[in-house]
């Protein structure tokens, strides 16, 4: 549990709130597990509470409308889930699927109140994981509109690479080139070949089921410092 509140506290959305409000969301919190393939919960099930990954990889698969359901994001630790439908007491929109097998804080929804009556800023503060949940949805309607498909498929790295974007450090994600096309819309074998181009000049390598790469320098073939366009 102590290893949990660590990483809890230390990255993602908590990790910017004050410290007597970490307390008051970890003192809440229980420890639970989940085997790769379990869902934590499914599109269209009812409010719950929050799950926070401290350990592995979370499938989020999602939809809108008519459409059929996406892989939308792959979530690494310290990455929230639950507080839209916490917070407006509505139908989940979207299923969280563990990836690989997870450690996860949980806090339930019934201990939400409490925590809501001892700090008054509870709500608002939920409100800022809003806001992180919607630039993300944001980053993959921009992404999505792009024409140029090397901008897509380094836009979607970034987009994965959470909090560790800014990061001047090789990081490694979980992802497959079949999961990066589902993402961005793209053939499988097109964005091969983006994957290849950006490998030939060491910005990704690659190995089994996983895609490294140093994400400031990654960022610079969007903004001009990299010449994106000529990848």
């Amino acid at each position: 549990m102590r290893t949990a509140h660590r990483i809890a506290s230390e990255v993602g959305w908590l990790s910017r709130q004050p410290d007597a409000f970490k307390s008051l969301v970890l003192d809440a919190c229980d420890l639970q597990t989940r085997s790769v393939g379990e869902n934590l919960y499914s599109l269209g099930d009812p409010p719950g509470g929050l799950h926070c990954l401290v350990e592995g990889s979370l499938d989020l698969v999602t939809t809108a409308g008519t459409f059929s359901p996406f892989l939308g994001f792959i979530a690494r630790p310290g990455w929230w889930a639950g507080d839209v439908a916490a917070t407006t007491r509505s139908i989940r929109r979207a299923e969280v699927r563990a990836r690989t097998d997870v450690v996860l804080l949980f806090l339930p929804a019934h201990r939400l109140d409490r925590i809501a009556e001892e700090d008054p800023t509870f709500w608002r503060r939920l409100g800022e994981l809003n806001a992180e949940h919607l630039d993300n949805a944001l980053m993959f309607a921009a992404t999505a509109v792009q024409r140029d498909v090397r901008v897509k498929v380094i836009a979607t790295l970034l987009r994965l690479a959470s909090y560790d974007a800014d990061k001047d450090a090789d990081i490694d994600i979980n992802c497959t080139q079949a999961e990066i096309a589902e993402m961005t819309g793209v053939g499988r074998n097109t964005v091969g070949e983006t994957l290849k181009k950006l490998r030939d000049r060491s910005l990704v390598s690659q190995r089994y089921g996983r895609i490294g790469f140093n994400p400031v320098r990654l960022r610079a073939m969007l903004t001009g410092g990299g010449t994106a366009r000529r990848v």
